[in-house]
């Protein structure tokens, strides 16, 4: 059986229809509740929720579990690492999709490693020339959404839970 793969945001023709901009925490949330919805009527098809960055979804995706879906989740370094509140305005350097939220909801996404809702961290690398990120305009409108990370990830992650308490099996999805 061919396991699908969905990115946590993706599903813009529910979005559309609901009238949600896709990167609302809400339209995130009702995109996870089609794709457990959906989980339900496969027959067991496996499905992997890719870059999970709001932290409201995660009792979803842990009841799916819990209920014998075979629902895996991920979420990504800067999600784990940056804080929107400690973002200077208008860098462009950390636009990304879905965005970077509050230093609490980084903190339950924590949670949702150490109790196994999410399954692993990944770098989502999407690197761009500084002229495309805008940098000296700081336009978000325009810039390229995307974190350099891939250099990062690993010494970004091990440090932010080590403060944690977390092992490294804890964050690799051993």
């Amino acid at each position: 059986m061919k396991q699908t793969l969905v990115h946590s945001t993706r599903w813009l023709f529910l979005v559309h229809r609901l009238g949600a901009h896709p990167l609302l925490p809400f339209s995130t949330q009702d995109a996870i509740a089609q794709l457990v919805e959906i989980a339900s009527t496969t027959e067991g098809a496996p499905i992997h929720i890719a870059h999970v960055s709001d932290a409201d979804s995660l009792e979803m995706i842990a009841e799916a579990g819990r209920q014998g879906k075979r629902i895996t989740s991920e979420t990504c370094t800067h999600y784990l690492t940056f804080a929107a509140e400690e973002i200077p305005d208008g860098s462009t350097l950390h636009k990304c999709a879905p965005p970077i939220r509050e230093a609490e909801n980084r903190e339950r996404l924590w949670e949702g490693i150490k109790n196994g809702t999410l399954t692993f961290v990944s770098s989502d690398h999407s690197p761009a020339p500084p002229e495309d990120k805008l940098v000296e305009e700081g336009d978000f409108l325009r810039a390229w959404g995307g974190i350099s990370s891939l250099q990062f990830s690993l010494p970004a992650t091990w440090t932010q839970a080590l403060a944690r308490g977390l092992t490294l099996a804890d964050v690799a999805g051993a």
